[in-house]
């Protein structure tokens, strides 16, 4: 149960910063 209480918010911020990765690209391209 720890592991996985530890490793969700993980994931989240991963995905987060993939998106917000995605979207700068995105601007910066335009």
């Amino acid at each position: 149960m720890q592991q996985l209480i530890w490793t969700t918010p993980v994931v989240e911020e991963v995905c987060i910063g993939m998106e917000v990765t995605s979207y700068e690209s995105a601007d910066i391209e335009i």
